[in-house]
């Protein structure tokens, strides 16, 4: 019965471990998932190899003739940070709207670059999908 007992405790404290990112404010969530994939040992799980995450925050957003542009700044790197455009062909106002609350409030974001050079932009509530890098690459 004691052993049961220390089995069922011992899911129980590896189960709170790995949930425990996912429950958490947005500010850690968004940094735990932008450093995870390159610090994975436990369970050996990797990103595709062309995919890279990065935490972002966005300094300006400008619509104008149906296109959005995107500015953000790479978090934590320690260094001169490099401004990054992104644009997007259309989007609604309301996401607009949220896109320029989270320059406004300095919300940290996701950005997502994948192998086929898809951009996604993912946020507390929201996520911004088929964006474009218009100037300069991702480093």
């Amino acid at each position: 019965m004691s052993n049961f007992l220390i089995g069922g405790a011992l899911g129980a404290l590896v189960a709170a471990f790995i949930s425990a990112p996912f429950v958490a404010p947005w500010r850690f969530r968004v940094r735990y998932l932008a450093s995870a994939p390159m610090a994975d040992p436990w369970l050996g799980l990797a990103p595709a190899p062309g995919m890279q995450t990065r935490a972002v925050t966005l300094t300006s957003v400008r619509a104008a003739r149906g296109v959005v542009e995107l500015a953000v700044n790479e978090l934590g790197t320690g260094r001169i940070s490099r401004c990054t455009t992104l644009t997007c062909e259309s989007c609604p106002p309301c996401v607009i709207a949220e896109l320029d609350g989270w320059a406004t409030l300095g919300t940290p974001l996701l950005l997502v670059t994948e192998e086929d050079h898809g951009v996604h932009l993912y946020g507390p509530h929201r996520d911004v999908a088929d964006l474009v890098l218009a100037e300069g690459k991702m480093r």
